[in-house]
């Protein structure tokens, strides 16, 4: 049997998880990348429990749109 070579293109949905900062005064912003996570579960509970942490933070969670 001859070998056998297939390249495909498929799609991957990934979720990241990201931290908005923005200073009491509004004179500066700052947005960084906590992870990326392979499923929706996971990054939500991840971001929740980052903004338990400090406090006043809000959490938004996005829907699953599958």
């Amino acid at each position: 049997m001859e070998e056998v070579n297939e390249f495909r293109v498929r799609a991957v949905t990934r979720y990241v998880v990201t931290h908005y900062r923005q200073s009491a005064d509004g004179s500066s912003t700052s947005c960084s990348s906590i992870g990326n996570f392979d499923n929706l579960e996971s990054a939500n509970k991840v971001g929740e429990s980052l903004a338990t942490v400090i406090p006043g933070a809000k959490f938004t969670p996005i829907e699953d749109s599958n």
